[in-house]
């Protein structure tokens, strides 16, 4: 039972976590661009 639950806990991070920074580079992305065209 805990090892199930230790590796749902590896699967749910390294699926959420890779998401998350990409998603953050975007939106840093985006802010960067904003600042640079004003």
């Amino acid at each position: 039972m805990v090892a199930a639950a230790i590796s749902s806990n590896v699967l749910y991070v390294g699926l959420v976590v890779p998401f998350s920074i990409r998603h953050f580079e975007k939106v840093n992305f985006k802010i960067l661009f904003i600042i640079t065209f004003y």
